[in-house]
Protein backbone atom coordinates (compact mmCIF):
# COMPACT_ATOMS: atom_id res chain seq x y z
CA UNK A 1 0.00 0.00 0.00
CA UNK A 2 1.20 3.52 -0.85
CA UNK A 3 0.50 6.12 1.83
CA UNK A 4 0.62 9.90 1.60
CA UNK A 5 0.00 12.66 4.15
CA UNK A 6 -2.53 15.43 3.50
CA UNK A 7 -3.75 14.22 0.08
CA UNK A 8 -5.22 17.31 -1.59
CA UNK A 9 -6.74 18.22 -4.93
CA UNK A 10 -6.78 21.80 -6.19
CA UNK A 11 -8.79 22.31 -9.35
CA UNK A 12 -8.20 25.50 -11.34
CA UNK A 13 -11.27 26.27 -13.48
CA UNK A 14 -11.40 28.96 -16.18
CA UNK A 15 -14.53 30.50 -17.67
CA UNK A 16 -15.19 33.10 -20.32
CA UNK A 17 -16.21 36.49 -18.93
CA UNK A 18 -16.44 38.66 -22.03
CA UNK A 19 -15.91 36.81 -25.30
CA UNK A 20 -15.43 38.27 -28.76
CA UNK A 21 -18.75 39.79 -29.84
CA UNK A 22 -20.62 38.99 -26.61
CA UNK A 23 -23.71 41.09 -25.88
CA UNK A 24 -24.45 42.54 -22.44
CA UNK A 25 -26.99 39.76 -21.86
CA UNK A 26 -24.40 37.12 -22.76
CA UNK A 27 -21.85 38.73 -20.43
CA UNK A 28 -24.38 38.61 -17.60
CA UNK A 29 -25.10 34.97 -18.38
CA UNK A 30 -21.36 34.22 -18.30
CA UNK A 31 -21.19 35.80 -14.84
CA UNK A 32 -24.17 33.80 -13.61
CA UNK A 33 -22.74 30.52 -14.95
CA UNK A 34 -19.41 31.16 -13.25
CA UNK A 35 -20.88 32.10 -9.87
CA UNK A 36 -23.16 29.08 -9.96
CA UNK A 37 -20.07 26.93 -9.40
CA UNK A 38 -19.57 28.25 -5.86
CA UNK A 39 -22.68 30.27 -4.89
CA UNK A 40 -23.83 27.52 -2.52
CA UNK A 41 -20.70 28.01 -0.41
CA UNK A 42 -19.67 31.67 -0.93
CA UNK A 43 -22.17 34.44 -0.22
CA UNK A 44 -22.79 37.29 -2.66
CA UNK A 45 -21.93 39.78 0.08
CA UNK A 46 -18.40 38.42 0.41
CA UNK A 47 -17.58 39.22 -3.24
CA UNK A 48 -16.44 42.50 -4.75
CA UNK A 49 -18.63 44.35 -7.24
CA UNK A 50 -16.90 43.25 -10.44
CA UNK A 51 -18.82 45.75 -12.58
CA UNK A 52 -16.71 48.51 -11.03
CA UNK A 53 -13.58 46.98 -12.56
CA UNK A 54 -12.64 47.10 -16.22
CA UNK A 55 -11.41 44.22 -18.33
CA UNK A 56 -7.79 45.35 -18.17
CA UNK A 57 -7.24 43.93 -14.68
CA UNK A 58 -4.91 40.98 -15.27
CA UNK A 59 -5.47 39.49 -11.81
CA UNK A 60 -7.97 40.56 -9.18
CA UNK A 61 -9.26 38.40 -6.34
CA UNK A 62 -13.03 38.55 -6.05
CA UNK A 63 -13.30 37.81 -2.33
CA UNK A 64 -13.31 40.86 -0.09
CA UNK A 65 -11.36 38.88 2.49
CA UNK A 66 -8.99 35.92 2.42
CA UNK A 67 -10.47 32.50 1.61
CA UNK A 68 -12.12 30.85 4.61
CA UNK A 69 -11.98 27.09 4.99
CA UNK A 70 -15.34 25.37 4.56
CA UNK A 71 -16.48 22.01 5.90
CA UNK A 72 -17.64 19.85 3.05
CA UNK A 73 -19.35 16.49 2.73
CA UNK A 74 -18.26 13.68 5.12
CA UNK A 75 -14.62 14.12 6.28
CA UNK A 76 -13.48 16.69 3.71
CA UNK A 77 -12.77 20.38 3.97
CA UNK A 78 -11.59 23.00 1.53
CA UNK A 79 -11.98 26.53 0.23
CA UNK A 80 -13.01 28.52 -2.85
CA UNK A 81 -10.88 31.25 -4.41
CA UNK A 82 -12.45 33.14 -7.38
CA UNK A 83 -10.50 35.75 -9.37
CA UNK A 84 -10.94 38.05 -12.35
CA UNK A 85 -8.46 37.53 -15.20
CA UNK A 86 -9.17 40.36 -17.63
CA UNK A 87 -11.85 39.00 -19.97
CA UNK A 88 -12.05 35.69 -18.07
CA UNK A 89 -12.79 34.18 -14.66
CA UNK A 90 -10.61 31.84 -12.64
CA UNK A 91 -11.76 29.65 -9.76
CA UNK A 92 -9.64 27.54 -7.43
CA UNK A 93 -11.47 24.83 -5.48
CA UNK A 94 -9.30 23.21 -2.82
CA UNK A 95 -10.44 19.93 -1.29
CA UNK A 96 -8.58 17.73 1.19
CA UNK A 97 -9.22 15.28 4.02
CA UNK A 98 -9.62 16.90 7.42
CA UNK A 99 -6.92 14.70 8.92
CA UNK A 100 -3.67 16.42 7.95
CA UNK A 101 -1.46 14.44 10.36
CA UNK A 102 -1.87 10.72 9.67
CA UNK A 103 -0.81 9.07 6.44
CA UNK A 104 -3.69 8.07 4.16
CA UNK A 105 -3.81 5.57 1.31
CA UNK A 106 -3.07 7.27 -2.01
CA UNK A 107 -6.37 5.81 -3.18
CA UNK A 108 -8.05 8.63 -1.20
CA UNK A 109 -7.64 10.84 -4.28
CA UNK A 110 -10.59 9.04 -5.86
CA UNK A 111 -12.85 10.15 -3.01
CA UNK A 112 -11.56 13.73 -3.10
CA UNK A 113 -12.22 13.90 -6.84
CA UNK A 114 -15.74 12.58 -6.28
CA UNK A 115 -16.33 15.29 -3.66
CA UNK A 116 -15.22 18.03 -6.08
CA UNK A 117 -17.47 16.61 -8.79
CA UNK A 118 -20.33 16.64 -6.28
CA UNK A 119 -19.67 20.33 -5.63
CA UNK A 120 -19.54 21.21 -9.34
CA UNK A 121 -22.62 19.13 -10.26
CA UNK A 122 -21.36 18.48 -13.77
CA UNK A 123 -20.24 22.06 -14.46
CA UNK A 124 -16.94 22.52 -16.28
CA UNK A 125 -14.76 25.46 -17.27
CA UNK A 126 -15.62 26.93 -20.67
CA UNK A 127 -11.92 27.74 -21.24
CA UNK A 128 -10.41 24.76 -19.43
CA UNK A 129 -9.40 23.31 -16.08
CA UNK A 130 -6.32 21.88 -14.40
CA UNK A 131 -6.38 19.28 -11.61
CA UNK A 132 -3.47 19.48 -9.15
CA UNK A 133 -2.93 16.48 -6.86
CA UNK A 134 -0.49 16.92 -3.98
CA UNK A 135 0.71 15.41 -0.72
CA UNK A 136 3.84 14.70 1.31
CA UNK A 137 5.53 11.47 2.25
CA UNK A 138 5.55 9.90 5.72
CA UNK A 139 8.98 9.24 7.24
CA UNK A 140 8.96 5.51 6.42
CA UNK A 141 8.40 6.23 2.70
CA UNK A 142 11.11 8.86 2.21
CA UNK A 143 13.17 6.60 -0.04
CA UNK A 144 10.31 5.38 -2.21
CA UNK A 145 10.27 6.33 -5.89
CA UNK A 146 8.28 9.55 -6.32
CA UNK A 147 7.22 8.46 -9.80
CA UNK A 148 5.83 5.15 -8.53
CA UNK A 149 3.87 7.01 -5.83
CA UNK A 150 2.59 9.50 -8.42
CA UNK A 151 1.44 6.62 -10.59
CA UNK A 152 -0.65 5.19 -7.74
CA UNK A 153 -2.17 8.64 -7.09
CA UNK A 154 -3.00 9.06 -10.78
CA UNK A 155 -4.50 5.57 -11.02
CA UNK A 156 -6.79 6.47 -8.13
CA UNK A 157 -7.70 9.76 -9.79
CA UNK A 158 -8.31 8.13 -13.18
CA UNK A 159 -8.79 4.37 -12.95
CA UNK A 160 -8.70 3.82 -16.72
CA UNK A 161 -5.45 5.76 -17.10
CA UNK A 162 -2.29 4.72 -18.90
CA UNK A 163 0.63 6.47 -17.23
CA UNK A 164 3.06 6.06 -20.12
CA UNK A 165 0.57 7.50 -22.64
CA UNK A 166 -0.61 10.44 -20.51
CA UNK A 167 2.72 11.57 -19.02
CA UNK A 168 3.94 14.77 -20.71
CA UNK A 169 6.91 15.58 -18.50
CA UNK A 170 8.37 15.69 -15.02
CA UNK A 171 10.75 17.84 -13.01
CA UNK A 172 11.71 19.29 -9.64
CA UNK A 173 10.56 22.47 -7.94
CA UNK A 174 11.42 23.57 -4.39
CA UNK A 175 12.56 20.04 -3.58
CA UNK A 176 9.34 18.34 -4.67
CA UNK A 177 8.74 16.17 -7.73
CA UNK A 178 6.21 17.42 -10.28
CA UNK A 179 4.55 15.31 -12.97
CA UNK A 180 2.42 16.74 -15.78
CA UNK A 181 -0.17 14.62 -17.60
CA UNK A 182 -2.80 15.25 -20.25
CA UNK A 183 -5.48 13.17 -21.90
CA UNK A 184 -8.53 13.73 -24.09
CA UNK A 185 -11.51 11.50 -23.18
CA UNK A 186 -13.43 12.96 -26.14
CA UNK A 187 -12.48 15.14 -29.10
CA UNK A 188 -14.08 18.18 -27.42
CA UNK A 189 -12.46 17.90 -23.97
CA UNK A 190 -8.90 18.29 -22.73
CA UNK A 191 -7.76 17.24 -19.25
CA UNK A 192 -4.64 18.69 -17.66
CA UNK A 193 -3.27 17.12 -14.46
CA UNK A 194 -0.35 18.10 -12.21
CA UNK A 195 0.89 15.77 -9.46
CA UNK A 196 3.19 17.10 -6.72
CA UNK A 197 4.98 14.61 -4.45
CA UNK A 198 6.73 16.46 -1.64
CA UNK A 199 9.35 14.96 0.69
CA UNK A 200 7.90 16.74 3.75
CA UNK A 201 5.21 19.09 5.00
CA UNK A 202 7.44 22.16 5.06
CA UNK A 203 8.29 21.83 1.37
CA UNK A 204 4.65 21.36 0.37
CA UNK A 205 3.58 24.40 2.40
CA UNK A 206 5.86 26.57 0.24
CA UNK A 207 3.58 25.84 -2.71
CA UNK A 208 0.79 27.82 -1.07
CA UNK A 209 2.76 30.99 -1.82
CA UNK A 210 2.43 30.38 -5.55
CA UNK A 211 -1.37 30.22 -5.92
CA UNK A 212 -1.54 33.32 -8.12
CA UNK A 213 1.32 32.00 -10.25
CA UNK A 214 -0.37 28.62 -10.76
CA UNK A 215 -3.64 30.40 -11.54
CA UNK A 216 -2.07 32.52 -14.28
CA UNK A 217 0.26 29.83 -15.62
CA UNK A 218 -2.54 27.33 -16.21
CA UNK A 219 -4.81 30.08 -17.54
CA UNK A 220 -2.31 31.03 -20.26
CA UNK A 221 -1.87 27.36 -21.11
CA UNK A 222 -5.62 26.76 -21.56
CA UNK A 223 -5.95 29.94 -23.63
CA UNK A 224 -3.23 28.65 -25.97
CA UNK A 225 -4.80 25.21 -26.34
CA UNK A 226 -8.28 26.69 -26.74
CA UNK A 227 -7.20 29.14 -29.45
CA UNK A 228 -5.31 26.41 -31.30
CA UNK A 229 -8.36 24.11 -31.17
CA UNK A 230 -10.55 26.92 -32.52
CA UNK A 231 -8.06 27.61 -35.30
CA UNK A 232 -8.26 23.99 -36.49
CA UNK A 233 -12.06 24.19 -36.67
CA UNK A 234 -11.83 27.50 -38.54
CA UNK A 235 -9.36 25.98 -40.97
CA UNK A 236 -11.92 23.32 -41.94
CA UNK A 237 -14.64 25.98 -42.19
CA UNK A 238 -12.47 28.15 -44.47
CA UNK A 239 -11.75 25.22 -46.75
CA UNK A 240 -15.48 24.53 -47.07
CA UNK A 241 -16.28 28.18 -47.79
CA UNK A 242 -13.50 28.39 -50.37
CA UNK A 243 -14.86 25.33 -52.16
CA UNK A 244 -18.34 26.86 -52.27
CA UNK A 245 -16.98 30.23 -53.46
CA UNK A 246 -15.03 28.60 -56.28
CA UNK A 247 -18.02 26.48 -57.27
CA UNK A 248 -20.32 29.52 -57.19
CA UNK A 249 -17.90 31.59 -59.25
CA UNK A 250 -17.58 28.87 -61.89
CA UNK A 251 -21.37 28.47 -62.07
CA UNK A 252 -21.84 32.22 -62.43
CA UNK A 253 -19.43 32.37 -65.36
CA UNK A 254 -21.23 29.54 -67.13
CA UNK A 255 -24.67 31.15 -66.68
CA UNK A 256 -23.40 34.64 -67.58
CA UNK A 257 -22.07 33.40 -70.92
CA UNK A 258 -25.51 32.05 -71.80
CA UNK A 259 -27.17 35.50 -71.54
CA UNK A 260 -29.36 34.42 -68.62
CA UNK A 261 -31.94 36.66 -67.00
CA UNK A 262 -30.66 39.49 -64.81
CA UNK A 263 -32.66 38.21 -61.82
CA UNK A 264 -30.86 34.88 -62.00
CA UNK A 265 -27.45 36.53 -62.30
CA UNK A 266 -28.27 38.92 -59.46
CA UNK A 267 -29.27 36.09 -57.10
CA UNK A 268 -26.12 34.16 -57.92
CA UNK A 269 -24.02 37.24 -57.19
CA UNK A 270 -25.81 37.79 -53.86
CA UNK A 271 -25.15 34.18 -52.86
CA UNK A 272 -21.51 34.50 -53.88
CA UNK A 273 -21.12 37.73 -51.91
CA UNK A 274 -22.61 36.09 -48.82
CA UNK A 275 -20.08 33.27 -49.07
CA UNK A 276 -17.25 35.81 -49.43
CA UNK A 277 -18.51 37.70 -46.34
CA UNK A 278 -18.55 34.47 -44.32
CA UNK A 279 -15.05 33.63 -45.57
CA UNK A 280 -13.71 37.07 -44.57
CA UNK A 281 -15.39 36.81 -41.16
CA UNK A 282 -13.70 33.48 -40.42
CA UNK A 283 -10.36 34.83 -41.67
CA UNK A 284 -10.66 37.70 -39.17
CA UNK A 285 -11.47 35.30 -36.34
CA UNK A 286 -8.58 33.03 -37.38
CA UNK A 287 -6.22 36.01 -37.19
CA UNK A 288 -7.59 36.76 -33.71
CA UNK A 289 -6.87 33.16 -32.61
CA UNK A 290 -3.30 33.52 -33.87
CA UNK A 291 -2.84 36.71 -31.84
CA UNK A 292 -4.31 34.96 -28.78
CA UNK A 293 -1.76 32.15 -29.10
CA UNK A 294 1.16 34.59 -29.52
CA UNK A 295 0.20 36.74 -26.52
CA UNK A 296 -0.48 33.85 -24.16
CA UNK A 297 2.56 31.89 -25.28
CA UNK A 298 4.69 34.89 -24.36
CA UNK A 299 2.90 35.29 -21.01
CA UNK A 300 3.25 31.56 -20.31
CA UNK A 301 6.98 31.68 -20.92
CA UNK A 302 7.42 34.71 -18.65
CA UNK A 303 5.30 33.19 -15.88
Amino acid sequence: MTDIVDPTIDIFIYDLRNGLGNTLDEIEQNKANFRKKFSEYVSQESLIDEDKWNYDAEYLQMLKHKPVEIDLHDHYKGYFYPVLLGDAYGLLIDCAVKNKVDAQPAEYFAGIKTEIERILKGQVGTIGQTWMLSGWLPLLDKNKSHEEIAQVCYKSFRSESTWEEDLDGQGQFLGASIFELTFEPTKDTHWHVIIIISPDEETLNLYGKFVSDWMLLFYYRHKIFGAYSNSRKLNISLQNYFTKIKSGSDSFEKVRNKDSELNTLNQMLVNLQNRLDEYRRDLTILDFQGSTIDINLSNYGIR
